[in-house]
């Protein structure tokens, strides 16, 4: 019976040898390349801080991820970039909502007029203070 299990234990021993020299080489795993598509301009506010998160993912993942960021449409204009993206033209995009007109219904709701002035518009929806409404706007 010992014999036996000694005999078990050692085949089990050598199968795993083999299984592991069957096995290929370790390879170190090549830096992951992401491209970031943006739509403004490079020295606009967005694009600035686009620039900012892809420093500090490259710190912080010691440069084992790599961004290359394309700002004014260079890879993709404005109203593509989420079909782009899909497409695997570009792994991250920055994109408006408002530019993909039904593709979106229920987040177009910010979009709508809600019966006030155009120039209002922004200082009603900004504005936490009751009063703003008692004053018509």
């Amino acid at each position: 019976m010992k014999r036996r299990i000694a005999l078990l234990t050692a085949g089990v021993f050598v199968a795993t040898l083999i299984g592991f020299a069957a096995l290929p080489g370790i390879t170190v795993a090549q830096p992951i390349k992401l491209t970031y598509a943006n739509f403004p301009p490079a020295p606009t506010f967005p694009c600035v801080q686009m620039e900012r998160w892809k420093t500090e993912v490259e710190k912080r993942t010691a440069g084992k991820v790599a961004v290359q960021t394309f700002p004014g449409g260079t890879l993709l204009p404005a109203k593509n970039i989420f079909d782009g993206v899909m497409a695997g033209t570009a792994d991250i995009g920055n994109f408006a909502m408002s530019y993909q007109p039904g593709r979106f219904p229920i987040s177009e709701a910010i979009d709508l007029p809600l019966d006030l002035p155009a120039q209002k518009r922004p200082a009603w929806l900004f504005t936490t203070s009751s009063t703003s409404t008692k004053q018509g706007i």
